[in-house]
């Protein structure tokens, strides 16, 4: 009876953090491109339709995209254009949670002990459906490119390793699966090698000798024409250097608990998730779970071919902790599969600190993801009014992209009322500090609409971090002080192959809230307890605004 209460409760909680999750990536998911989806989604299409011969089409199709051939990105991107007519971001990103939903039952199908269910269901979610993932969830190309390969992989090594009466059917569909894999991301070649070696360990001759031959093609049809990527190193260097290789490796695998700051913690956690690893080959555990033990090699060789190709260290930033949560769960299923380690009454109060690790990693980005989607409306404004100003890592290339897919009926820009976007105001008594930091700031433009006053600009400091923070907007007169929140977001200018990040703010003020006069405009930085503010917007003058501002719709 306990036992059954108990399990009732794994469901309801899971059910409850899955239900969150979902309904915070549907409250971000705006149909606004951002980083890649300029080129591998909107240009694509749009090159593709003003191709003229099936061999163009094709060849657009499975081109290169830095290491990677998006075949299967891009076939879902031509299929909603046939079913819709348009591209719509909002659509790939539910078609990408639909697929982590995929992957979640697929890991609930590694467990072969139904009685632990329950509990392994609540990891399972628990350590996929947080915060972490956000930014791939809401994230179009990501979650086509990221999520769409690991469900690939996982199907095609289910029905691989199937062996029942009914085998060949299960693995020929498991052969298309893994081609498919191939062809929709970078990653996908570490199929070949790790399901070669769990048909070996199956003994499975035949298949084997089949599936070297054919998938082993798609693999060679996949470096034709191909560009490798310049690394930054030499061979030589990265022999020379194979500890930095070896961190890289481990801090890739445990970036659930990677901290900038704190590194030792995910290669830790990494360390110990390959000793599992290494744990279950030592005990053949692959006779018992053969699927479970391919998907980590998988998992694995993913993980050596990150490291080799980010040889500057920065493995864990959030597009990669979606491959983190897989090697935890992996890991978590083992234990909770051999209760020989720990009795399982021990194990279950893991339960408890992992199911809080998951609120608090949501609680913790939730702010990241609405912000982000926050900044999204806003280009929506900025497009409509100069064609510029796109939301996120943005190039000029990128506006070009946009206005040829919008252009040829691929792509609208979404018309989100200005009103929507109009950031909270209040006025506040607290004395202005205008404290000394190396704070440069400037506005693009002041402009009126619709009873309501605009104000876009962008603040740098010296310190690259310090521009992944919280701005705010004061408007500072002779007996009026005035706090704006407004919207803020990265903003990349690129320039000599130079990136420079700073702080892109967006203000959309009732002019109600405003009392008429004459004001300054303040700009205070906070990043954690650390407060920098600056009133000067140059470093030689200050910007004066009347209010109401005397030139409308004019650049300052």
């Amino acid at each position: 009876m306990r036992e059954a209460i108990t399990n009732k409760i794994y469901w309801w909680v899971s059910g409850a953090l899955l239900a969150v999750y979902l309904l915070i990536v549907y409250q971000n998911a705006v149909n606004v491109p951002q980083y890649d989806d300029f080129v591998v989604l909107l240009n694509f299409l749009s090159e593709f339709i003003q191709s003229a011969s099936f061999s163009e089409k094709f060849s657009l199709i499975t081109s290169q995209h830095n290491e990677h051939r998006l075949v299967f990105t891009r076939l879902l991107v031509l299929l909603c254009y046939c079913i819709t007519g348009k591209v719509s971001l909002s659509a790939f990103i539910i078609i990408s949670n639909l697929f982590l939903l995929g992957v979640s039952l697929l890991f609930l199908m590694y467990v072969k002990s139904k009685k632990y269910a329950p509990m392994a269901m609540l990891l399972i979610v628990a350590l996929l459906f947080n915060g972490q993932n956000f930014q791939t969830s809401t994230w179009a190309m990501a979650g086509l490119a990221n999520i769409g390969t690991l469900l690939l992989a996982m199907l095609s090594i289910y029905l691989v390793s199937y062996t029942s009466t009914s085998a060949n059917n299960f693995f020929i569909a498991g052969l298309a699966l893994a081609a498919a894999t191939i062809f929709s991301n970078g990653n996908g070649l570490c199929l070949l090698p790790s399901l070669s070696l769990s048909l070996l360990l199956q003994k499975r001759k035949k298949e084997l000798i089949w599936f070297v031959l054919l998938i082993g093609a798609a693999a060679a049809c996949y470096f034709i024409g191909y560009k490798p990527m310049a690394h930054k190193t030499s061979l030589l260097d990265l022999a020379l250097t194979s500890h930095v290789l070896a961190v890289n490796f481990f801090n890739f695998i445990g970036c659930n608990l990677w901290l900038p700051s704190l590194k030792f913690i995910s290669f830790l956690w990494g360390v110990f998730i390959f000793l599992t690893y290494l744990l279950a080959a030592y005990q053949k555990y692959y006779k018992k779970n053969i699927a479970w033990f391919s998907f980590f090699t998988f998992m694995l060789l993913t993980a050596a071919a990150v490291a080799l190709n980010r040889s500057d260290g920065e493995v864990g930033p959030l597009r990669y902790r979606i491959y983190g949560c897989m090697f935890s769960i992996l890991t978590v299923i083992f234990y909770v599969e051999n209760r020989d380690f720990l009795h399982i009454k021990y194990f279950r109060l893991i339960v408890a600190p992992i199911v809080a690790f998951s609120i608090f990693s949501t609680l913790f980005y939730y702010d990241k993801v609405r912000t982000t989607a926050e900044f999204q409306k806003m280009s929506t404004y900025s497009w409509r009014r100069s064609k510029d100003g796109l939301a996120a890592f943005f190039v000029s290339k990128d506006s070009l992209l946009l206005a040829k897919a919008e252009a040829l009926g691929v792509y609208a820009m979404p018309k989100i009322p200005l009103s929507q976007m109009a950031s909270k105001v209040e006025a506040n008594d607290k004395e202005w500090r205008d404290l000394s930091s190396p704070i440069q700031c400037g506005v693009d433009y002041i402009t009126e609409q619709d009873e309501l006053v605009v104000i876009k600009g962008w603040v740098y400091h010296e310190v690259t971090a310090a521009n992944f923070m919280n701005i705010s907007l004061w408007l500072l007169g002779d007996d009026e002080k005035v706090k704006v929140s407004p919207y803020a977001g990265h903003r990349y200018h690129i320039a000599d192959d130079v990136v420079k990040i700073s702080c892109e703010f967006f203000a959309v003020i009732p002019k109600a809230a405003i009392p008429p006069g004459s004001y300054e405009l303040g700009v205070e930085l906070q990043r954690r307890y650390i407060i920098w503010s600056a009133k000067t917007f140059s470093r030689n003058t200050g910007i004066q605004v009347t209010w109401p501002p005397e030139r409308v719709g004019e650049t300052l």
